[in-house]
């Protein structure tokens, strides 16, 4: 009868070999490893695929900041520096313009100097190349964190 029990693995355990043993013990602990690892490799796999599409991305999260495709970045002049000056002016001069492609914003960048050591607080505004209208405004600690992760990727 203690054989029927044991074939049945009520008590199975004592009847392993020790190499059989640490076998399961190695299987235990790789188990839960590969459960622990699980969260932080599937939050990298996803950001990372969506740094693969910096500009989908971006579109997809802030849908306001698109503009018609036909916009014409060569037809920019005075009035969309302007527009971006005054979307601006409360956090200092405009140090970096970048002119998209035809169907792309202006995008216009200035920085605060961080009170004490750390990194300068920027502020972007996109403006709409048809009209020279402020689309949209925002700053590095409440933009949403694809727009910082496109300015990583494009600088």
């Amino acid at each position: 009868m203690d054989q029927i029990s044991s074939i049945s693995g009520a008590s199975a355990a004592p009847y392993l070999s020790a190499r059989a043993r640490a076998r399961m013990w190695w299987l235990t602990i790789h188990r839960w490893l590969g459960l622990a690892t699980l969260i932080p490799m599937a939050i990298l796999g996803i950001t990372g695929s969506l740094q693969v599409w910096p500009e989908e991305t971006e579109a997809l999260l802030n849908p306001e900041r698109a503009v018609a495709a036909s916009a014409d970045p060569a037809r920019l002049d005075e009035t969309h520096v302007a527009a971006a000056r005054a979307a601006l002016a409360p956090h200092g001069p405009i140090q970096s313009l970048r002119i998209g492609g035809e169907g792309e914003p202006l995008v216009a960048i200035a920085s605060v100097p961080a009170d004490g050591p750390g990194r300068p607080e920027r502020h972007t505004a996109w403006i709409d190349p048809e009209n020279a209208q402020v689309i949209d405004t925002a700053s590095s600690s409440t933009d949403s964190c694809a727009s910082c992760m496109s300015c990583t990727v494009r600088s």
